[in-house]
């Protein structure tokens, strides 16, 4: 008799999960709605105006916007309310970053030796030694290239170790040996170390594919 009633009790469990198990499950949620709208932005006011062509802006590790104003060739340093710290000429910027050092590395152009023509170029700007002035800040011609005067530095950043990654880009990728597509890797030092080989110089859709660069980007 206990026998059979421990077999009862068993069988009256199992019977009950299945019921449980049986019952109708709660509808799935309903899929949200995609948004009608494109990306919404908060309009700044008063416009920070002034600026030609801008090419690129940079939010500094000090905290300031710097501003590679081209057509009015400059770069220009604000605070984020859009006041006008400081700025220094330099021809066609395209292209501004900042290493962990507060220094500066653009990308611009320079006159080439028969004073007519101009060339990409790189240079570093020298802020903490001037307390932050970048109109009277030292400036280091890094790099340029007269025999390539086509040539321009259009992307730069910058890693941990305050080495740097400079995006060449031009007109003429029929060179295998140099092409004007590529990407170059600095030391901290500004020494030259060699072009990027893993990325290839072509007209793919690859991911290591580069053909006209126009920016680059690392991550912390």
């Amino acid at each position: 008799m206990k026998k059979f009633s421990l077999i009862s009790l068993a069988l009256g469990i199992v019977l009950l999960g299945l019921m449980v198990g049986c019952e109708d499950k709660p509808p799935l949620l309903q899929p949200i709605p995609e948004t009608q709208f494109d990306t919404a932005y908060v309009q700044i006011t008063p416009s920070f105006s002034g600026f030609n062509q801008p090419k690129d802006i940079l939010i500094g590790n000090d905290q300031l916007l710097y501003v590679a104003d081209s057509a009015n060739n400059r770069i220009v340093m604000m605070n984020r309310a859009g006041q006008i710290l400081s700025q220094r000429t330099v021809l066609g910027p395209v292209s501004v970053a900042q290493d962990s050092r507060l220094d500066l590395i653009v990308g611009g152009l320079v006159v080439a030796p028969n004073r007519r023509d101009t060339a990409g170029a790189v240079f570093r700007y020298h802020l903490v030694a001037v307390n932050h002035r970048l109109d009277s800040a030292r400036v280091d011609t890094i790099w340029k290239e007269f025999e390539k005067p086509a040539r321009r530095f259009p992307g730069v950043t910058i890693f941990g170790d305050n080495s740097y990654l400079v995006v060449r880009s031009g007109p003429d990728n029929a060179s295998f040996v140099d092409p004007d597509g590529r990407v170059l890797q600095f030391a901290s030092n500004d020494n030259f170390i060699t072009p990027v080989a893993s990325l290839t110089t072509r007209a793919g859709t690859g991911i290591t594919d580069i053909f006209k660069p126009t920016a680059i980007a690392s991550f912390p």
